[in-house]
């Protein structure tokens, strides 16, 4: 019987996943994979491997054929769409690569809306939504703008701030820095890094650049999760 440890924030076992129910190849077959509570990783591997693929599957957004993805001791497949989506948004944390900001909202109402959707209504939202973005070293100011009128720095830590405001014990963050030059990138490394330490968040960074990974004491690369399900995890 499969022992699931409170140590441990992510569990995965026998995970099998295709596009095409009826395809032979799976593009993801995970045997195992595990991740303790504040552990911060980065994966790798060329473009078309199956990351986005595997993040997907971690936020919930994606169920697999087979086999079960526990985050803080819950499969998660097993919830209904209305409560993996309650689940999703009170603990885990999503910066995508388009960072997904509602461009007609303001910066303000783009971070709100990530706390509402986890029924997060705290007195001090507000507060709360000034003090992150503070943190993330852009100035207060910049929540009555239009997510439309910020620069891409700009709009990769609104991103993050989103992700954090409920306080994830997830941070998933999905090839983030292909759009900013090297200073640029390294500033970002640093804070997000810092943000995560602060927040003790556990943290998957993904990406195909693996110069990234100086920042990282673990490295993980696809290809070596990605191995084939033993024949009896089919049965």
């Amino acid at each position: 019987m499969t022992q699931h440890n409170t140590d441990y924030l992510l569990q995965m076992r026998d995970v099998t996943f295709r596009y095409q129910a009826t395809s032979e190849a799976d593009l993801l077959a995970i045997a195992q994979w595990d991740l303790r509570v504040g552990q911060k990783v980065f994966l790798y591997g060329p473009s078309g491997s199956g990351k986005s693929t595997l993040l997907n599957l971690l936020a919930g957004t994606l169920k697999p054929q087979q086999g079960s993805i526990r985050i803080l001791n819950q499969d998660i497949a097993l919830l209904s769409a209305r409560k993996r989506d309650k689940f999703r948004a009170q603990n885990i944390g999503v910066v995508f690569q388009q960072f997904n900001l509602i461009p007609y909202l303001s910066v303000a109402q783009n971070i709100e809306a990530a706390a509402w959707l986890a029924g997060n209504t705290r007195a001090d939202l507000s507060h709360r939504i000034a003090q992150t973005i503070r943190q993330l070293q852009l100035p207060t100011t910049i929540l009555a703008q239009q997510a439309s009128q910020l620069s891409v720095g700009q709009q990769q830590r609104v991103a993050i701030a989103r992700a954090l405001i409920n306080n994830p014990r997830l941070m998933i963050v999905d090839e983030p820095t292909s759009a900013l030059d090297s200073d640029a990138r390294d500033s970002f490394m640093q804070l997000l890094l810092q943000v995560c330490e602060q927040a003790n968040s556990t943290l998957v960074f993904v990406s195909h650049d693996q110069s990234l990974s100086q920042y990282f004491d673990e490295r993980v690369s696809l290809a070596s999760l990605n191995q084939a399900i033993p024949a009896k995890a089919e049965q």
